[in-house]
C-alpha cells in the first residue's frame, strides 16, 4: 500500500472520529485518538510514532470546517446515491422477475411451475395473480 493511500486512511479515519467526538471533545482530541487508532492498526505506524506531534501540527493548521463540512456532505450524498442505485436495481430486478411470472401465467403455466422457474414463492405467485386479475 502507499503512503499516499495510507494517508488518505488517516484522513478518513480522522474525519470518522470527528463525526463522533467533536460534539463532546475538541479537534485536537479526536486527532489524537485518530493517530493512536491509527498505530494500533499499523496504517502508518512508523512515520506517526516518529513524528506524531508534526503530524498533528499540520492536521490542525490544515483543518478547515467549512471544507470538512462539504467533505462530509459529498460523502453522505455518495452514500445516498449508492444505497439509492443498488436499491432501484434490486426493485428493477424483482419487477423483471414478476413481469415474467405474469407471462408465464398469462401462456397458461402452472403457479407451481412458474414458482419454480422464477424462485418467486407460491404466496407471491397468488398475489400477483390477484394483481394481474389472472
Amino acid at each position: 500500500m502507499s503512503k499516499k493511500s495510507y494517508a488518505g486512511g488517516l484522513a478518513k479515519k480522522t474525519r470518522r472520529l470527528l463525526r463522533k467526538v467533536i460534539p463532546n471533545r475538541r479537534i485536537k482530541d479526536a486527532l489524537e485518538l485518530a493517530i493512536a487508532e491509527c498505530i494500533q492498526k499499523g496504517i502508518l505506524a512508523e512515520l506517526l510514532t516518529d513524528h506524531q506531534s508534526e503530524v498533528k501540527r499540520m492536521l490542525l493548521t490544515e483543518y478547515n470546517p467549512k471544507k470538512h463540512i462539504r467533505q462530509e456532505r459529498e460523502e453522505a450524498r455518495e452514500e445516498g446515491r449508492e444505497e439509492g442505485w443498488n436499491s432501484g436495481c434490486e426493485y428493477g430486478r424483482q419487477e423483471g422477475i414478476e413481469q415474467t411470472a405474469v407471462n408465464m401465467l398469462q401462456d397458461g403455466m402452472s403457479p407451481e411451475k412458474v414458482a419454480q422457474l422464477t424462485g418467486l414463492t407460491i404466496e407471491r405467485m397468488e398475489k400477483i395473480k390477484q394483481k394481474n386479475k389472472l
